[in-house]
């Protein structure tokens, strides 16, 4: 993982503790639910949690990919390890929550240009150019924001 360079250390130091997180429960279950191989599973856990870390680094919802989605809706399933994950390494639940305007493509192409931003690269297959989701976050309620510069 390649984070920004001129990412400050507080910040860095918390995102790298996100990435780090891992919950083989949630891989599996996301693996058998979807019909994945263990390593596409992977992929798209690292991709969820590149997600949750937009929602510390900027303010207001963001609108995940589809495939992020999934992952999120496997990890919300598991709703004790989700809040605990939630309030150790964002600083606050993120509310999970459905969009009523379209998909939110333009929310959505502002949250990839964040965590493009943060990591320097993203996978396509989870963070496709064009996406738009059903989904996004209430991220507004997260108390432990990060500065990006």
């Amino acid at each position: 993982m390649t984070l920004a360079p001129t990412l400050p250390d507080r910040t860095r130091t918390k995102i790298e503790s996100v990435m780090a997180y891992r919950n083989e429960t949630v891989i599996e279950r996301f693996r058998r639910d979807y019909g994945n191989r263990t390593s596409d599973a992977e992929i798209l856990f690292e991709a969820f949690k590149q997600f949750m870390v937009t929602c510390i680094v900027t303010d207001g919802p963001k609108t995940t990919s589809p495939a992020i989605d999934d992952m999120w809706h496997t990890f919300v399933l598991h709703t004790r390890e989700y809040r605990a994950f939630c309030e150790e390494y964002l600083g606050g639940f993120v509310e999970h929550e459905p969009v009523h305007d379209g998909g939110a493509p333009e929310n959505y192409k502002q949250t990839r240009m964040t965590a493009l931003r943060v990591f320097g690269q993203l996978n396509e297959a989870a963070w496709p150019t064009k996406g738009k989701s059903s989904c996004s976050s209430g991220c507004g309620d997260i108390s432990a924001r990060l500065p990006l510069n």
